[in-house]
């Protein structure tokens, strides 16, 4: 189960880092490696709407306004300007404060978003579980809508308390999902089945 869930996932695992103001390098000096030259992270750049992303040997430049991404030899105040007052000349007026504020709002809501993604894959291996108990004991596939669901919400309401059980309304149970997802699974088996045969006919054919 825990195989055929790790393929069936949609969401990218991959989180976004939250990056202090501390780990931020102080200077723009340029300093020499493999052969090229890499330009570090100013504070000031702040002022025209620009922060940092990637490694810390190397950032890139990334604007706080329409998020785009430049190289690292365009970390340079020029550079940054250019882009700015091209594209965001409405914020010319705007001071460093508000581009602090815009990125601080844009981190809380990054989180959120990791947050929800975290809870709708538990939502959809729960889905996927029940779907396979439900096939396994040949039950009609209403069962988990009406019967399993509000039995381990009242469940989970007693045991724990009304807002963990909140949290069992967020897996999908409905009579089609079911139905789809011990399809989807008969189909992985299917698959899998193939594949292995496949790779025996190879092995025997080699000898």
């Amino acid at each position: 189960m825990d195989r055929f869930i790790n393929r069936k996932r949609k969401y990218d695992n991959d989180e976004n880092t939250e990056i202090s103001d501390t780990t931020l390098p102080s200077t723009s000096e340029t300093l020499k490696q493999s052969g090229g030259k890499c330009r570090y992270y100013n504070e000031s750049y702040m002022d025209i709407g620009f922060t940092w992303c990637g490694p810390k040997d190397e950032p890139i430049p990334e604007c706080i306004v329409c998020g785009i991404m430049l190289t690292n030899e365009s970390m340079v105040p020029s550079k940054l300007k250019r882009h700015f007052i091209k594209q965001h000349s409405h914020l010319k007026n705007k001071d460093v404060h508000y581009f602090r504020k815009l990125l601080s709002d844009q981190k809380k809501e990054a989180t959120k978003f990791t947050k929800k993604i975290k809870v709708s894959e538990r939502a959809l291996e729960a889905s996927f579980v029940v779907s396979q108990m439900i096939a396994n004991n040949m039950k009609g596939h209403t069962i988990g809508e009406k019967l399993i669901k509000p039995a381990c919400k009242e469940m989970v309401r007693i045991m724990i308390g009304n807002e963990a059980a909140l949290e069992i309304d967020k897996i999908p149970m409905s009579n089609d999902t079911v139905s789809r997802r011990i399809c989807c699974m008969s189909t992985d088996i299917k698959e899998l089945v193939i594949e292995k045969i496949k790779k025996l006919s190879v092995h025997a054919s080699s000898r």
